[in-house]
């Protein structure tokens, strides 16, 4: 997949893959589906959690110019692959994320640090006579 070992995701095992191959005259035509795991780390709580990405219309035309060409389709893979990545991955829709002030996983832990008062900054409006 060509990512780096200290990005925040990472492939976790192989690439499964079920592919169709036709020809049609000068033309060979592609299409199945891809799945492969990943590990991700959580955008909110730095965790690490494993989720299966799956290509359910992989498709590619390849012109064909002889009947013994070699087709390589390492590079059209890895890019639906990688168009499949979530943007911003989170470990689940309830992740409560880390506390902004002392850093603990709220998933896991309850916050101990003392959070300041929220203030009031609509308060001095009230105090307006008009």
């Amino acid at each position: 997949m060509d990512i780096a070992p200290g990005d925040l995701i990472r492939p976790e095992g192989a690439l499964e893959y079920d592919l169709e191959i036709q020809r049609v005259s000068k033309e060979l035509i592609v299409q199945g589906k891809l799945r492969i795991k990943f590990v991700f780390r959580c955008a909110r709580c730095g965790d690490d959690f494993f989720r299966k990405i799956y290509v359910p219309d992989f498709y590619r035309t390849f012109p064909l110019a002889s009947n013994s060409e070699l087709i390589n389709l390492t590079a059209d893979v890895r890019e639906d692959i990688l168009l499949s990545l979530p943007i911003v991955a989170v470990c689940s829709a309830e992740c409560r994320g880390l506390c902004s002030v002392c850093g603990v996983n709220l998933n896991r832990d309850k916050c101990k640090c003392r959070r300041p008062e929220k203030k009031n900054i609509w308060g001095v409006l009230n105090e307006l006579h008009l």
